[in-house]
């Protein structure tokens, strides 16, 4: 039991919030189940590993491709300075 103690009104506001957050969470349910089967097409339509898929789209969504790119040419730097 809460150490607040709640007027009606209040009670019916914190009700309200809770049934808003739980549609919420739904939609959140029914997203992750929607990327799934767009992971699960990819791979059993194209033979795409669901890792390098994800990988692809989370660059696409956060539009960081210069950023991977630069992390990339770093490693490929770094590494012909070991190697050669």
């Amino acid at each position: 039991m809460p150490a607040v103690t709640l007027t009606n009104p209040e009670l019916e506001l914190v009700k309200k919030a809770a049934k808003e957050m739980s549609d919420s969470m739904t939609r959140q349910e029914s997203e992750k189940d929607l990327q799934k089967d767009i992971v699960d097409q990819m791979k059993e339509k194209f033979g795409l590993k669901p890792a390098e898929f994800n990988r692809i789209v989370k660059v696409y969504h956060e539009q960081k491709l210069d950023e991977v790119i630069a992390k990339h040419e770093e490693f490929v730097e770094f590494y012909e300075s070991v190697f050669e």
